[in-house]
Parts: structure tokens; C-alpha cells; sequence
């Protein structure tokens, strides 16, 4: 599971509604779809 960096001081039950470090859910889906459109932009990938 996918949880906020200070999930060592809170436990984690579900998957934090806010992105934290990671591109993909837990369930290989994508956060949020501009991250890639960003990380392509500037790396000039297509």
C-alpha cells in the first residue's frame, strides 16, 4: 500500500488522497494522468 511519508508516526489503512512519491496506485493505475503528460514534456519523450 502506498501511504504518506509520515505513515511511520500515523497508521495506514488506505491509500493517501493526496500523491506523495509514487506515479502508479497500488493497483497499476495512474495517479494522475498530467504526471506522465508532465515527466514526457520535459524529458521530450513521446
Amino acid at each position: 500500500m502506498i501511504c504518506s511519508w509520515d505513515s511511520w508516526d500515523k497508521p495506514c489503512a488506505a491509500e493517501s488522497a493526496v500523491w506523495v512519491h509514487d506515479i502508479f496506485r497500488q493497483d497499476d493505475t495512474l495517479f494522475d494522468p498530467k504526471d506522465v503528460d508532465y515527466i514526457k514534456q520535459v524529458t521530450g519523450a513521446e
